[in-house]
């Protein structure tokens, strides 16, 4: 198949898998000036990031990365605060129990983990953090793999703003996910990073 003109050319090789989750939704937005902290203790994702009910995540395999994001109001945007490494999903081993859900209720409506570990949450509020939207502008269809694939095989979505919708996470290209770790590389050295002491008493 001939590439189209101007087309980027994949990255050769089996890149590490990544996907940007997706933290809030329509009827839960947070402010810019929300603190990345509050969004860890809220979401409990220095340890697990949680799936809705019956959207096991089995996309994720052991090694991918995590990029966390939160939707925020003003202006709409997905903002990327972090990262961490993901274990694959187990049945019932990655699903939350009893004591899950007195620690944080809404929980029962994302009763599926994917586990993760070594994370890395940048420092300051969400006003600072990595804009999904200026991702999706800077590499259109290339930013998703599902937009990506579509415009190899001439047909479908190339829209990433309509891959998202609903979704509780996203796959990312190889291109978006080394666009990502530059930018959160920078914030890291520019504003720091939440500390061990900070998520010591993060469940």
């Amino acid at each position: 198949m001939d590439s189209h003109p101007g087309e980027r050319e994949r990255p050769a090789g089996a890149a590490r898998r990544s996907f940007v989750k997706l933290f809030g939704s329509s009827r839960d937005l947070v402010p810019q000036t929300w603190t990345t902290l509050s969004c860890v203790q809220r979401a409990g994702n220095n340890s697990v990031c949680a799936y809705p009910t019956g959207k096991r995540p089995r996309q994720v395999r052991d090694g991918a990365i995590i990029f966390m994001s939160r939707l925020i109001d003003d202006p709409r945007d997905n903002m990327i605060y972090g990262r961490a490494i993901a274990k694959h999903y187990e049945d019932g081993a990655d699903d939350a129990t009893e004591d899950d859900f007195r620690i944080r209720q809404w929980r029962r409506g994302f009763p599926h983990y994917i586990r993760v570990h070594s994370p890395e949450f940048m420092g300051g509020t969400l006003a600072m953090a990595v804009s999904l939207n200026e991702l999706m502008d800077a590499l259109e269809h290339e930013a998703f793999e599902s937009t990506l694939q579509n415009y190899e095989a001439r047909r479908g979505n190339l829209d990433p703003r309509c891959s998202i919708g609903p979704q509780p996470a996203v796959m990312l290209t190889p291109m978006a996910s080394a666009w990502i770790n530059a930018r959160l590389d920078e914030k890291f050295m520019n504003d720091g990073k939440l500390s061990p002491a900070d998520l010591a008493d993060v469940w």
